[in-house]
Formats: structure tokens, sequence, C-alpha cells
């Protein structure tokens, strides 16, 4: 009999925190960075700090616009002195390549951004066992120190040269693979066999939002709007307010200022 869609969404939920799943998020943005000034422009469009982002790492990034409203956010990974890759979410990345771009232009910078977004494949491997499915398809050490947590690692997966992230948005051991888009298919394929014997299978958006939730992992545009700021999100740690200036710093400072007096 045909499941119903609660039915099918609980499903899904389940192959995540009891096996593995897998997502396809290919519609991430993806842009790079490079030159003599390229964690200038992160410093100036993001509320985080850079400056502690050790090569082969990654952390998570907000960014707010000059009201200090959320209104993306994403993953950035430095792969070298000067060279960073981040990711945005689907549907705001043009919204953050057009703000980086503009404060690279306005401060002068020495610095070179790319959209890779239609380039580049993207699949999201979740839950205890993904990291079992995954050593089927690489030699890759992918144990805690050589792939650490928010981690990331250039190699071989399925005989396709791809980046590893283990990131993770769902609340399970989780890796982001990004390869070329012209293998993104075969590489699905390619997880989705290795992982049979753990059941491995797709899960949506549905079953996303629910795993992402239980972790308190909010998704911008869907769990804030149009005047939620980091500070009303219990988010206050995703600001640096000692850094040099950046967009959106006065109105998150002003904010913070009114917050206090009201208590």
């Amino acid at each position: 009999t045909e499941k119903s869609p609660r039915s099918q969404i609980e499903a899904e939920y389940r192959v995540v925190r009891e096996g593995v799943g897998i997502i396809d998020v290919s519609t991430l943005g993806k842009i790079e960075i490079f030159g003599d000034d390229a964690q200038a422009p992160l410093e100036h469009a993001y509320t985080c700090a850079f400056d502690k982002l050790a090569l082969g790492m990654t952390r998570y990034i907000f960014m707010v616009d000059g009201s200090g409203t959320l209104i993306d956010d994403g993953v950035a990974a430095r792969l070298g002195v000067d060279h960073f890759y981040i990711t945005t979410t689907s549907t705001h990345s043009q919204t953050v390549l057009r703000l980086l771009q503009l404060s690279a232009d306005q401060l002068a910078l020495d610095v070179a951004i790319i959209d890779r977004s239609f380039q580049l494949a993207a699949v999201n491997l979740a839950g205890p066992s993904s990291r079992r499915v995954l050593g089927r398809l690489t030699d890759m050490d992918l144990g805690d120190e050589a792939s650490p947590y928010l981690g990331l690692r250039e190699g071989v997966i399925a005989e396709i040269p791809a980046r590893l992230l283990r990131v993770g948005f769902v609340g399970e051991l989780g890796y982001e693979i990004h390869c070329a888009a012209s293998q993104g298919a075969a590489l699905w394929e390619r997880l989705l066999e290795a992982g049979e014997p753990e059941g491995c299978a797709p899960f949506g958006v549905e079953a996303q939002r629910i795993l992402r939730l239980e972790k308190k992992h909010i998704i911008v545009g869907q769990d804030t709007d149009a005047v939620t700021t980091p500070l009303e999100s219990d988010m206050s740690w995703v600001v640096r307010f000692d850094k040099d200036d950046f967009i959106g710093r006065g109105a998150l400072a002003a904010a913070g200022e009114r917050a206090m007096r009201d208590k």
C-alpha cells in the first residue's frame, strides 16, 4: 500500500537517526575566494570572525543585512592562507555573491570571487552508519584525528575527485561531499549501492527540517522572518563585536543595548 506523506517523512527520519540517509544538496551556493585579501570580504560580510580558522577546517557562518536581520548562513572552509571555499543557502547564493563582491569593491581588495554553484554537485550522507558506508568507497582516513568534526579533506571517493566536509546539520555523524556536477549522479548511485547493507535511502527536505529543528539548527527564511536578528534567535555566539566593522554591526549593537535596558 502507498505510504501517506506523514509516514514517508517518519520513515526517512528514522533512516537518518538509526542508520544512514542521503540527500542531494547540489542547490547550495558554492563560492571560491582567492587572493592576498581573500579573508577581508568575509570579515566584512559575515558576523563571525575568520582569524582563527585553521587550514583544512570549516566553520558555520552567518550573514545579516544593514538592519541586523539574518539573511543567510552556510559553511566556510580555509583551503589555503589566501583561499576560501564557502557555501550558502540555496535561495540566497546570488545575494551573498553580490554582497561579497560589493565588499571587495568598496574596500579595494586584491581578491577574486568565483561562483561555482552550477559547476559542482553536493551530496550529504548522514547517520550513525555514514562513516562505514563512506569507507567502502575511499582510501581517505576517516578517523576522528585525520578527519575531525568541521574538517575538510580533498581526495577520491568512488573514483571521483571530491571535497569531503565533515559537517552535520541533522544531529548525526555526517559528511557533505562536493564534486564536479558531471559526476554528481554517479556519486549518488555509488553511495546508495555502498549503503545497501545498512539500508541507506534518500531523505527529503521535510525530514531534514525535523532533524535540523531537533538539533536547534535554524533554517534562515524558514525558522526566521524578515525582522529576525541573531540576538533574537538565541544565536549571539555568532556575532563577534570585537572585530573590525562588518555589515549590520551598528544595528546589532543597538539591538543588544535595547535588550539589556529592557531586562
